[in-house]
């Protein structure tokens, strides 16, 4: 009668999305936002559809000069400190494009 009451777990079903990757950003972070938008705007004109940029809360990184940028892109989970004056294009080439496969 007494202890954690045992619920049974839903049964999970897997969803489809337009997207295949993940970047996230930390809005936390010195300039988080702009950079998200600079992503989001950058990755549009690049013409990759599939990669979903996100805003996180504190990635618990805290750089004192940069964002922090943690992405799953192709079964690769990586984490970057990157310099909050980059814009979009910038962080496009040195960060997503090299982990990214059409």
């Amino acid at each position: 009668m007494y202890g954690p009451v045992k619920t049974p777990i839903p049964p999970r079903r897997p969803v489809r999305t337009k997207w295949s990757s993940l970047v996230a950003v930390c809005r936390e972070c010195s300039g988080g936002k702009r950079l998200s938008k600079a992503l989001k705007r950058s990755l549009k004109d690049a013409g990759v559809r599939d990669v979903r940029v996100l805003s996180s809360s504190c990635l618990d990184v805290c750089p004192k000069r940069g964002v922090t940028v943690a992405t799953a892109i192709a079964g690769t989970v990586q984490t970057a400190v990157i310099d909050d004056a980059l814009d979009g294009r910038a962080v496009l080439a040195a960060v997503i494009l090299p982990l990214h496969h059409d």
